[in-house]
């Protein structure tokens, strides 16, 4: 083997190997045209149509016309005029509406993240209370510690801490919200007023 050869070997045996490698092709002009004309609910030949009209009123037309628009103002009958006015008012009207239901969602986000919730809310009420109006109130409470909100439930005429127990587990008072410290059972002090307010940190 001549030297020539043995060189030329080495240099196959040690160059890097080739990759394959994913080439993109760039869009076609059919397939954008397709694209763009799908995003309109237009054919292929209406967007030709619409592009060459462009040109044609180049300057006469301002910039900020639609397609739509433009085929409808440079309709050829009235029959093409009223169907491209009609989808370009449907395309408003769905545009209008989705405007119209992010700025309903806007609002309430900013309802939500600006209003301060209470820091805890203080409950007071009666250890006869079982049934009747005095339920609403604790259900509210009991609604509002689900939510994360801190309740400090205080029982007056509990003779004992089974009486407060036994208020709790008649109001299903949930045992792991307690457990957190989420809500808190204690005896009423003498001269708290039943019902719930707010404790807002000062």
């Amino acid at each position: 083997m001549t030297r020539p050869t043995i060189i030329s070997l080495l240099l196959l045996f040690l160059a890097p190997p080739v990759h394959a490698q994913t080439v993109t092709l760039p869009e076609t002009a059919g397939t954008l045209a397709t694209r763009q004309a799908d995003s309109w609910g237009l054919t292929v030949d209406e967007w030709n149509r619409y592009t060459e009209l462009r040109i044609l009123h180049h300057g006469l037309l301002s910039e900020d016309l639609t397609p739509l628009e433009v085929l409808g103002i440079l309709a050829e009958t009235p029959d093409e005029r009223r169907r491209f006015a009609r989808m370009f008012a449907s395309q408003q009207l769905r545009i209008l509406q989705q405007i119209a239901d992010f700025e309903a969602d806007y609002r309430d986000a900013v309802v939500e993240l600006s209003a301060a919730p209470p820091r805890r809310l203080q409950l007071v009420s009666a250890v006869t209370c079982v049934t009747g109006d005095c339920t609403e109130t604790i259900n509210e409470a009991l609604a509002q510690a689900h939510q994360g909100v801190g309740v400090d439930i205080y029982v007056s005429g509990a003779s004992d801490d089974n009486a407060v127990r036994s208020w709790a587990s008649h109001h299903a008072v949930p045992p792991e919200l307690v457990q957190r410290q989420v809500i808190t059972l204690n005896h009423a002090q003498q001269g708290m007023k039943p019902g719930l307010t707010r404790q807002d940190a000062q």
